[in-house]
């Protein structure tokens, strides 16, 4: 992507040429060229509203994986299997 570009003409359609002065102008229409800028501000709010809606749903997913790092043994799992199922615990 170049760093300058003509705000009146196609960008698939760009020529750059360097005048006498060591301006850079466009080869179609004689416009001086503007800067990019590197940061736009719309696509810094956008990208900041993004990661505001999605860090509840990743931190989410984070908490449940640490939890089921933390389960000890599978043994666990069948005796709170055996309450859900039958309603008092029973050991298997």
């Amino acid at each position: 992507m170049n760093r300058y570009y003509c705000p009146y003409c196609s960008p698939h359609h760009q020529i750059q040429i360097q005048s006498k002065d060591g301006i850079l102008i466009c080869g179609h229409c004689g416009d001086p060229l503007v800067k990019n800028r590197i940061f736009k501000l719309n696509r810094l709010i956008s990208l900041i509203v993004a990661v505001t809606f999605m860090s509840p749903f990743l931190l989410l997913i984070i908490s449940i994986i640490i939890n089921n790092l933390d389960k000890n043994t599978p043994e666990q799992n069948k005796s709170s299997l055996a309450i859900v199922i039958n309603g008092k615990k029973q050991s298997i």
